[in-house]
């Protein structure tokens, strides 16, 4: 079991690289950064983090699939990989209504965008071909791609789950506990 902390979207600017520095000292295994409605980027927070610490995990908490192209996301995700091995979890999710609304992000179907999201990162992050506007592939694929998180989906009907579950398998060396509600056939 893993022990972490959440790093406060709200704190101020001047407290953040101490705020990381002081959760690795006190021994947590991971510290999650939040990207969130107008605060700052998660990407450039764990950048940060993580070149101000030395062992700590950093996990992004949520990067919204409909504000992010899948190529950038997997560039970006892959720079950090390559430059902190084994340190990087990176948190995919559909983002918040309301917000992808305001900033014309407002995907038909938030699900699909989000299955099709991550699998195209996994897919880059692999080194294998994925479909955009084209088909496309990273140049320099990373031997361990750091481990996903699929945040954000609301369970008020089975479709959630589902595309969970599928997306999850899709993830070598990562296989959906037997509990996890499986696709209809």
């Amino acid at each position: 079991m893993s022990l972490g902390v959440q790093l406060p979207r709200d704190l101020p600017i001047d407290r953040f690289l101490p705020y990381a520095r002081r959760a690795e000292e006190l021994g947590f295994d991971e510290l999650w950064v939040v990207e969130d409605c107008y605060f700052r980027g998660g990407i450039a927070q764990a950048a940060a983090a993580l070149a101000a610490t030395s062992t700590i995990r950093l996990g992004i908490g949520i990067l919204p699939a409909a504000l992010r192209n899948p190529a950038a996301t997997a560039m970006e995700a892959h720079t950090l990989a390559e430059l902190f091995p084994g340190r990087l979890v990176l948190g995919i999710g559909h983002g918040m209504p309301a917000w992808m609304a305001e900033v014309g992000a407002a995907p038909r179907s938030p699900l699909r965008l989000l299955e099709e999201h991550i699998t195209a990162v996994r897919a880059l992050l692999r080194g294998d071909p994925a479909t955009l506007a084209a088909t496309v592939r990273m140049d320099l694929p990373i031997t361990a791609p750091p481990p996903m998180v699929l945040a954000g989906v609301r369970a008020r009907s089975p479709w959630p789950s589902r595309a969970a579950s599928r997306t999850a398998r899709s993830w070598p060396n990562r296989s959906p506990p037997s509990t996890w509600p499986r696709p209809a056939p």
